[in-house]
């Protein structure tokens, strides 16, 4: 039997924030089409009551066992979702606006590419920002999916102590050094007690702009020939709109 067919997908982090050494370092990433055996994990009731089927479903599909859907940044996994539905079901996606299904292109979405003057260090996820009002340098890094699983563990004990701190558990996984400190008491004081709001918005709007991801805003044609602005929402009907979820 031949091999599987496959695609290689260019990532929006042109694969500068991994290590050298990483697989991801080459900006590529090689995806397998979906089969019958993907099909059932978009299904699975199991795993979308825990929220767990893009994670599986990347792992199923990424081709080298080297790499773990965990390894990318939140941008690059975006990008490679889009790719991934692309090659499984098509470019056309259909969404309801004002009880209208109205087809939008997958292939049209923009991809945010890195610009590698905001790296602190090539092959490095390091990237520094300057708080406007009290020029605290804050040193930190885009999440992965490994940083990501580290923020919802902060924020289920912070629950069952009956407390909702997602953004200042956010920063704590993310902020690696303030003013060229990595003490953890020094990081832990800073983000509770020091980041004043307008810094900490900043820094917000900051992230957001040098981020590497795919955008999901889109522009779409109604049926009375309008155009208007539109989300593409990212949920299983992203890959298989007629999945019971």
């Amino acid at each position: 039997m031949s091999k599987f067919p496959t695609e290689v997908i260019d990532l929006p982090s042109k694969g500068l924030v991994y290590p050298k050494e990483h697989p991801l370092s080459s900006g590529k990433l090689e995806l397998k089409y979906m089969t019958a055996r993907e099909e059932d994990i978009l299904t699975s009731p199991n795993l979308i009551d825990k929220g767990l089927v893009f994670e599986m479903l990347l792992d199923s599909l990424i081709v080298d066992d080297k790499i773990s859907q965990d390894d990318l940044i939140v941008g690059d996994r975006n990008a490679v979702l889009v790719s991934a539905r692309i090659l499984g079901y098509g470019k056309d996606y259909g969404i309801m606006i004002d009880e209208q299904e109205v087809n939008v292109d997958l292939t049209t979405l923009n991809e945010i590419w890195i610009d590698e003057k905001n790296l602190v260090e090539k092959n490095k996820n390091e990237f520094q920002f300057v708080a406007p009002v009290t020029k605290t340098k804050i040193n930190f890094s885009l999440p992965d999916g490994h940083m990501e699983k580290q923020i919802e563990d902060l924020n289920e004990a912070y629950k069952k102590a009956g407390q909702d701190r997602g953004l200042t558990n956010k920063y704590k996984v993310i902020i690696k050094s303030v003013n060229g400190d990595t003490t953890r008491g020094v990081l832990d004081d800073f983000i509770d007690n020091r980041f004043i709001a307008r810094d900490s918005m900043a820094f917000r709007d900051y992230l957001a702009d040098i981020s590497p991801d795919i955008s999901f805003d889109t522009k779409v044609k109604l049926p009375d020939g309008t155009e208007q602005e539109v989300t593409v929402p990212m949920t299983v009907r992203f890959f298989w709109p007629n999945a019971e979820v």
